[in-house]
């Protein structure tokens, strides 16, 4: 298979990033229902700090691995 333009590199990573969030934020959810109905959790707001913390974590440490890049909003 030829390699695609840049253009279409971009939309493709695009795409996946847009799939690899609705599959974590589905998944997320599915965790969280679990937790609260079979095991009796009841700290929602506990859970939604734990999700944060996990995902700057996971951040950090697919910037560290070099997965993702800093990206800054242009100006002009």
């Amino acid at each position: 298979m030829a390699p695609g333009s840049k253009a279409e590199r971009k939309a493709a990573l695009d795409a996946g990033g847009w799939m690899f969030n609705v599959a974590t934020s589905v998944s997320i959810i599915m965790v969280n229902k679990a937790l609260m109905e079979t095991h009796g959790f009841s700290f929602a707001t506990t859970l939604t700090g734990l999700h944060f913390a996990t995902t700057t974590l996971m951040t950090q440490v697919m910037k560290w691995l070099g997965y993702i890049q800093p990206s800054y909003p242009s100006l002009g």
